[in-house]
């Protein structure tokens, strides 16, 4: 590569930052660090847990009863599915295959029959239009020319538009709302019918908690790459913690 100087001058560095590179990423090539494999196994493991939990959550938000879909769920065909393309993925050097949590709710949410206060009445299940979205995906890449002029702040600002979009279906978003209506404006749902307001707000508060301690570890660098070790965490409170504190029905 030549860098030009102010003056006209040129020098020749090392290798290009870009160009074509082998297809398989060669793994015996650690550039006489043998220990890397070693220390890369610590930030990997930290990697599974996250994947894992990040699609187990979007699974299980998807196929919620109340959503009333009629075709059956497949949990360990789709992590069978999504660890062999996370391998695949990995020998040729290229991005994981992640659970789009937000998209996918967006999708459910457009392809539902809702009544007016937002109950699912049915689905429309259907296999086109994620088909649909992934062959518009696979020609964005002949269109990167065009796509690159797209300024960063617009597509941040349509990320956002999906997020907010998906809160008016959100239970936590909702009973956080509760915290400032008065019991009488609560909406009809079972933890507002059989639950006391201050057993529901406990509970709500809990989970502000657990929320506020995974913003701040993921936004403090230092102590971020721990982040998924709290969400983890989350799994043996609600098993062992929550049901010391609230009833079983409470908790269905």
């Amino acid at each position: 590569m030549l860098v030009v100087l102010p003056a006209g001058q040129t020098i020749v560095t090392g290798k290009q930052p870009f160009g074509p590179r082998p297809w398989v990423v060669n793994l015996s090539d650690l550039n006489g660090k043998t220990w890397v494999p070693f220390m890369a196994a610590g930030p990997a493991l930290l990697a599974f847990v996250l994947v894992f939990l990040d699609d187990g959550i979007t699974w299980h938000l998807i196929n919620h009863p109340s959503h009333k879909l009629n075709h059956g769920d497949a949990y360990n065909w789709d992590t069978i599915v999504v660890g062999v393309f996370v391998l695949i993925n990995s020998m040729l050097g290229l991005p994981w295959l992640v659970a789009a949590t937000v998209r996918s709710l967006n999708h459910i949410h457009a392809m539902a029959e809702k009544l007016p206060d937002g109950t699912f009445v049915s689905v429309h299940e259907t296999r086109l239009s994620n088909l649909g979205i992934h062959v518009l995906v696979l020609i964005t890449i002949f269109a990167l020319d065009v796509l690159k002029l797209i300024p960063v702040p617009v597509l941040y600002g349509v990320f956002l538009f999906m997020g907010l979009v998906s809160l008016g279906s959100n239970q936590f978003w909702g009973r956080m709302l509760m915290f400032f209506m008065q019991p009488s404006k609560y909406p009809v749902q079972p933890y507002t019918q059989y639950m006391a307001p201050k057993r529901m707000h406990l509970f709500t508060a809990i989970q502000l908690f657990f929320f506020a301690a995974l913003y701040a570890v993921k936004s403090i660098k230092v102590i971020a790459i721990a982040f998924p070790i709290l969400i983890a965490l989350c799994i043996p409170v609600r098993i062992y913690l929550l049901p010391k504190i609230f009833t079983k029905t409470s908790l269905s």
